[in-house]
């Protein structure tokens, strides 16, 4: 009904920013309809700013939302040295209360109390019985005053007629006591949640440097891989250059040696005709040889055909000379046969010449043929020494050949391999290059993430600040609550 509690705020000033007053509690039910319904945006109203920093009862204008018309009023809460401690605020339901004014409501209260005087005194001369129950309610609120929530009314002390009075007190008191209970268990509460927070921000700060602290070793780490991959980028590009050059030199190499190789195998063919040759006329020289051995005999032959002329001669020349003896025995007989005789004589001296210049020339002929055989033996030998130096030459050259073909072979594998290598060196210059700029994107991320990770230990730190602050007012408002004893 008009003028029904709606909704209890309850707040206090923060030491540490006297400016900014924090909400502490609600009792009520239902919606904010207070101007303070905004605290969550920090936005709170100027009589409860006012009411924290005079102690005086303010109050807001006329709030209308969905749920209705409400009037707010705001009381200072303060401490046994008379220091306020929290402000409490109350929602009034008041279909018309936007009729009212601040000015009418403090004239109807001061009204009210005149009234309420008026009716003390007048019942204080119409009767003792009246007072009695008004002291007993007194002392009963001088209690509850100094912080004895245990008090109790005794309603059988109260007539009758205070009946009503007696259930409003006792509803007061019983909302004061659940009042203090939960504002007790919220500051037990808010001094946990504060510890929880101090410890989990505690927490989220250490690992916040930590990962801060690995992210920059990260961050070194990326750089020291990126100069490193753009080193390697470098040498694969060297590598690569090399490698181009070495398939060029090895394709050189390999024509060059093609061109040994073709040069060999002529060389080969040439060393081969040429020890044919050489056998041909080694073959022609044993021919010669055997001839000069047959002409040496042959020369013998007529040496001893010579001698035997000779001989003959000889005795020619010896039967010639008997004749001529003879014939001068016989005197003019045989003046005829002396004749004959020295013909005969003279023709046995030309055959002895003759045979003694056959045996001459058939000497000198088998000097010759001696000579002959000597140069014919000895290029033989010649010949044949030629032709194992030709055979090994063919040999050598064969062998030349045969290993200008395997470095031929080598040197094309080889400049497959360099090309193979120079296409792998390339392929890995994209891949180091494509590393080295993800490495870089890489750092620049990680400097982000160092940076919000830095910036979260700062918002770390701050939340640990504020929670310490948070705990130690828990720990004022616990005492301040603690006062009373319920």
């Amino acid at each position: 009904g008009e003028g029904s509690i709606a909704y209890i705020y309850t707040f206090w000033q923060d030491p540490a920013d006297p400016e900014f007053p924090r909400f502490g509690l609600d009792t009520g039910i239902g919606e904010y309809h207070s101007p303070l319904n905004s605290v969550y945006e920090e936005i709170f109203a100027d009589a409860a700013l006012a009411t924290l920093q005079t102690g005086i009862v303010q109050s807001e204008p006329v709030t209308e939302d969905s749920f209705g018309t409400f009037k707010t009023a705001y009381a200072p809460i303060r401490d046994s040295s008379g220091a306020i401690v929290a402000v409490v605020g109350v929602d009034l339901v008041a279909q018309n209360a936007a009729l009212l004014s601040f000015d009418q409501i403090r004239v109807g209260l001061i009204v009210i109390v005149v009234s309420t005087i008026f009716g003390m005194l007048f019942g204080r001369l119409m009767s003792p019985s009246i007072i009695r129950p008004l002291n007993h309610l007194a002392e009963l609120a001088k209690k509850i005053g100094d912080g004895d929530l245990r008090a109790k009314l005794e309603s059988a002390k109260l007539p009758r007629e205070f009946s009503g009075l007696a259930d409003g007190f006792q509803n007061m008191l019983n909302n004061l006591k659940r009042l203090v209970g939960r504002i007790r268990g919220g500051a037990d509460n808010l001094s946990s949640w504060s510890q929880d927070l101090m410890a989990s921000t505690e927490n989220a700060g250490r690992a916040s440097q930590e990962v801060a602290a690995m992210l920059s070793e990260l961050a070194a780490g990326s750089d020291t891989i990126s100069k490193s991959t753009a080193g390697i980028a470098r040498e694969l590009q060297e590598v690569d250059r090399l490698a181009g050059t070495f398939v060029d030199q090895s394709t050189a190499m390999s024509d060059g040696m093609n061109d040994n190789r073709r040069r060999a195998d002529r060389g080969l063919a040439a060393i081969k005709e040429a020890v044919e040759q050489v056998l041909n006329f080694a073959r022609l020289l044993k021919s010669a040889a055997t001839q000069v051995n047959s002409f040496q005999l042959w020369s013998g032959q007529i040496g001893e055909t010579a001698g035997f002329i000779t001989g003959l001669a000889e005795q020619t020349n010896i039967l010639a000379m008997n004749a001529q003896i003879e014939a001068a025995r016989a005197g003019s007989a045989g003046a005829g046969f002396k004749v004959v005789a020295i013909k005969i004589s003279e023709m046995a001296e030309s055959t002895t010449k003759f045979a003694e210049r056959i045996t001459q020339v058939n000497k000198d002929l088998r000097q010759h043929l001696d000579q002959v055989s000597t140069a014919v033996n000895a290029t033989d030998q010649k010949m044949a020494q030629s032709t194992g130096l030709m055979e090994e030459a063919g040999r050598l050259f064969a062998q030349i050949a045969e290993n200008i073909r395997q470095m031929t072979t080598a040197i094309a594998e080889t400049s497959a391999a360099a090309q193979d290598l120079k296409v792998r060196t390339t392929q890995g210059r994209r891949e180091t290059s494509n590393i080295a700029a993800v490495m870089e994107v890489t750092a620049v991320n990680i400097e982000q993430i160092s940076a919000g990770s830095e910036e979260q230990a700062a918002m770390s730190a701050e939340v640990e600040q504020a929670a310490k602050r948070l705990s130690e007012l828990a720990r004022q408002l616990a005492a301040e609550v603690a006062q009373f004893r319920a």
